[in-house]
């Protein structure tokens, strides 16, 4: 859609050629006008030429919405009339009734640029109610537990608005729904995208808390719990903080506390602040010990990790190296190959199971049976790739699914299912 103001140029630029007099309505002009200073032609047939030209330049654009392109033909059908009147006079001024006429042309699409401006506003205005409405619709939809009515919702959203017309609720919703109906890897991208959004908007999750200070505020007299302002900030402060530290987010915790400090004023409240920190610190150098013994351990443990690989034991293998397993920047090379060789045996064990419930299926006659048999088979499949996604043995998983799908489909297409 081009923009009016391609519109306000053309009108403020063409009215150049009228007098510097103010312009009136055809009616409220003098039967005679003025002459011109010094006999100055007040417009030329080439100036003329020029602008019409450009407005011809203008109607060539199909990108020119239909109200746009109706104000711009006005204009070229007035400097027309007003070029052909020029050649009807020999003194190569425009007769009068020629200018009048102009000029009322000019009123006319300076009112249809300033209708189509209020039209767009009311297009917008009616767009954003539209989206609204669908969107709590779809909404109510998830409430109700519809998921299919919420994804065919979703996608005709998109399809209309687009993608940036999800809000952080809807496209949470929308992940529930793909998983309910068994769609994971598209649940599954939704709902990182929806949990980063959630995370990122973690400054207001304390907002309830926060309008409850406000009130406070505005009413000192009025305890809205019964608990001092500072006290309950407090509680909030330390159970974030112990929080963080379960989670091995020292650095996080401790910054917390100290921005806390700042907030509070309460001696007896900065004093729990203070232990808190302490707490956070000794929780550090714990933490730090246990991952320098278990480092001092580590051939030991790995040691012990590939002798049940070799018993054929990967998922204890697995459970005995995950200590020291702590996905850094810097990662353990040999403890790397121990995880895959164990992940490997997994997909391998797997993988074989799958193939006796396939061979079970080609070998049973009941076809109820047989697809029980090859659903489980590709269930199995299916359950490694999502797990496994990054192992080199995706390929032969994806080959053997194909075979279990092309099997389910000829018992559908088998003439003894048919009705």
């Amino acid at each position: 859609m081009k923009t009016p103001l391609v519109l306000i140029a053309l009108l403020t630029g063409f009215l150049g050629c009228a007098p510097s007099s103010n312009i009136q309505k055809s009616q409220d002009l003098p039967p005679v006008l003025p002459s011109t200073v010094s006999g100055e032609q007040i417009v030329s047939k080439d100036t003329l030429t020029k602008k019409i030209n450009v407005l011809n330049a203008f109607l060539k654009d199909d990108n020119i919405v239909n109200e746009t392109r109706m104000i711009i033909s006005t204009l070229k059908n007035n400097y027309e009339v007003m070029r052909e009147a020029l050649g009807t006079t020999d003194t190569g001024q425009p007769p009068a009734h020629a200018l009048r006429d102009f000029l009322s042309g000019l009123e006319k699409a300076n009112d249809s640029f300033i209708s189509s401006r209020a039209s767009s506003r009311d297009g917008q205005r009616k767009v954003i109610e539209k989206l609204s409405k669908e969107t709590k619709d779809i909404m109510r939809l998830y409430r109700k537990g519809d998921t299919k009515a919420v994804i065919a919702g979703c996608d005709s959203l998109q399809t209309e608005y687009g993608p940036d017309a999800f809000t952080i609720d809807l496209t949470a919703a929308l992940a529930l729904s793909l998983a309910r109906e068994g769609r994971m890897q598209e649940a599954i991208a939704l709902g990182d995208a929806a949990a980063k959004a959630i995370k990122e908007a973690d400054e207001f999750c304390d907002m309830p808390d926060r309008i409850k200070e406000w009130k406070a505020a505005l009413n000192p007299e009025q305890d809205m719990s019964g608990e001092p302002i500072e006290q309950r900030r407090l509680r909030k402060i330390l159970a974030q903080a112990e929080s963080l530290s379960g989670q091995g987010e020292f650095d996080r915790a401790r910054e917390l506390l100290i921005a806390g400090r700042d907030e509070l004023k309460d001696d007896a409240l900065l004093y729990q602040i203070d232990k808190a920190l302490e707490k956070v610190e000794e929780q550090r150098e714990g933490f730090l010990e246990e991952r320098i013994a278990l480092i001092s351990k580590r051939g030991e443990i790995i040691a012990e990790a590939r002798d049940l690989i070799s018993r054929e034991m990967p998922d204890e293998a697995l459970a005995r190296i995950k200590p020291l397993d702590s996905g850094g920047a810097q990662p353990d090379l040999e403890l790397r190959a121990v995880k895959a060789e164990a992940i490997e045996q997994i997909i391998s064990r797997e993988r074989n199971r799958a193939a006796r419930l396939f061979l079970q299926a080609k070998e049973t006659g009941d076809a109820a049976t047989r697809e029980k048999l090859l659903r489980s088979s590709y269930g199995t499949l299916k359950g490694l790739i999502e797990q496994y996604p990054d192992s080199p043995s995706v390929k032969k998983i994806t080959e053997n699914m194909h075979a279990v799908q092309k099997e389910m489909a000829a018992i559908k297409s088998s003439p003894i299912n048919k009705p």
